[in-house]
């Protein structure tokens, strides 16, 4: 038997790494809303070429390269990782990346605006705009303030301001009562910290009068009469005083307070004038004494004296009052006249409709004012039955009958009230 060896064959094999992996980078990041992160998914393993498909919070966002910018559209925590296969048809899972995505920091910018804003009068109407606007377009809401300062820089006023789609306006008239001097104002608004460039509105230049004349639209008014109280000197955009007394003696020594009723504050305006409105003075007493005042200055005195009414007519009822037999007597007069009443009673035939002699009277005098007075007594201590009537300055009234009064019982009254 014979052995055959044949010749040796080595053979070769190259050891293949097969293993499929990958790796997402960076695994997490910190941005800002608005802000975009780019991931790059590195691959071990397997056989090229590789297939990517990328996915955000679980939602597979398509097929793309190695790498993938994302630009999330909302805040908060959000997850990429990234499926790949070879292709030999090995697949793998990327590690999953964390990104974070945080609200963006807003800023505001504030504007106020003034109109009209120069060669103002003391008394003109400002109208204020303010404007608020978002670095992230959002429209702001709540409450501006605006602030108005004195030219020496202390505030004149606040004033809170609701926004309605990112503005306010308010109309104010910041001139008003301003002391002599006063040329400019300042004013700014603020937003949740954020303030405005300050904005400066200007009066007209004020000139201290020399002369003052006061007038009055009526110097003898009837009772509950409106006058108007009108200034006019060659000084402008000045505050002037007008001031009522009692007698001249104590308007000449004005603004002393001996005597004074009342006072009024008038701004004159660039024309030089200025007006009271409507007053009542005739309210304040029969006969006043009115002077206007600026600094140093006064005017001439105006003396304002009701009317007196003549009374042609007096009429008189009667009533209880509620307490034993008390009776109020009023008595009306015509158009509202005033005088001094005298009331006297005299005895009564209830059975005949007699009147006879005095029994009382006159008794205690008591004033008309404005048309109307009263007074009360008791009949019934007088007599049972009485007649009574009123007169004044010769004018009578009609006949009052009170019967069967007493002490304790005001009887039957014609006419009642």
């Amino acid at each position: 038997m014979v052995t055959v060896y044949s010749n040796k064959i080595t053979v070769s094999v190259s050891g293949q790494q097969v293993t499929l992996s990958a790796t997402l980078s960076p695994a997490s990041s910190i941005i800002t809303l608005g802000q975009s992160v780019t991931l790059t998914c590195s691959v071990s393993g397997g056989t090229a070429p590789y297939t990517y498909s990328w996915y955000i919070d679980g939602v597979n966002k398509g097929v793309y390269g190695s790498t993938y910018t994302y630009t999330p559209s909302t805040a908060g925590s959000h997850t990429v990782y990234v499926y790949v296969v070879d292709s030999q048809m090995r697949s793998t899972n990327s590690n999953t990346a964390y990104i974070t995505v945080n609200k963006p920091s807003v800023t505001y910018n504030v504007s106020v605006s003034a109109s009209p804003s120069t060669n103002l009068s003391t008394n003109t109407d400002v109208t204020f705009t303010v404007s608020v606007t978002a670095s992230d377009g959002s429209i702001p809401i709540g409450t501006a303030t605006l602030y108005i300062n004195h030219a020496n820089g202390t505030i004149w006023g606040t004033w809170p301001l609701t926004l309605t789609n990112g503005s306010a306006t308010i109309t104010l008239q910041p001139g008003l009562y301003l002391a002599t001097g006063e040329t400019y104002m300042t004013y700014y608004a603020v937003y949740q910290g954020y303030q405005s460039p300050t904005g400066q509105i200007t009066f007209q230049t004020s000139k201290q009068p020399t002369y003052i004349t006061l007038t009055a639209s009526n110097t003898n008014p009837a009772p509950n009469t409106i006058v108007t109280f009108t200034l006019s000197t060659d000084g402008y955009n000045v505050a002037g005083t007008l001031y009522a007394y009692n007698s001249q003696a104590n308007a000449q020594n004005a603004p002393s307070l001996t005597g004074q009723l009342a006072q009024y504050a008038i701004s004159i305006g660039s024309s030089g004038t200025g007006s009271s409105g409507g007053l009542y003075p005739t309210q304040i007493a029969p006969t006043t004494y009115w002077i206007a005042v600026i600094g140093n200055v006064k005017s001439n005195i105006v003396e304002v004296v009701e009317q007196q009414v003549q009374i042609t007519q007096i009429s008189m009822c009667a009533k209880p009052t509620g307490y034993q037999g008390n009776v109020e007597f009023i008595v009306t007069t015509n158009a509202g006249g005033q005088g001094t009443v005298s009331l006297t009673g005299y005895s009564f035939n209830p059975s005949t409709g007699m009147v006879g002699s005095v029994i009382w009277g006159p008794m205690p005098y008591f004033s008309v004012v404005n048309g109307t007075a009263n007074t009360t007594i008791v009949p019934g201590m007088v007599a049972t039955n009485t007649a009574w009537r009123a007169s004044i300055n010769n004018v009578v009234s009609n006949w009052l009958y009170i019967t069967n009064a007493s002490s304790s019982s005001p009887g039957t009254i014609v006419p009642s009230c």
